[in-house]
């Protein structure tokens, strides 16, 4: 997921911090990925569950596993095998 799009973050300098500007769908100096506005609202209607980072992640069930915040999970049916 990425455009063209560039996104403004500022990165500590010094005392001040430092305006960078990104690719959408780059990586900031943090490792989190940097998503416009544009494709925020993309992925939100795309994938409903709230992923940003791995959105396509399923279980050989069908199951969404994890998500952009927390641990990955298993569905309960993994959880039984």
């Amino acid at each position: 997921m990425g455009c063209e799009n560039k996104i403004s973050i500022y990165v500590e300098r010094g005392w001040t911090h430092k305006e960078v500007k990104l690719r959408c769908g780059s990586t900031d100096p943090h490792g989190d990925t940097v998503i416009c506005d544009d494709c925020q609202k993309k992925a939100r209607l795309a994938y409903p569950q709230g992923w940003l980072h791995v959105p396509g992640d399923k279980c050989k069930h069908g199951t969404y596993i994890g998500n952009a915040n927390g641990p990955d999970y298993m569905c309960g049916i993994c959880e039984g095998e």
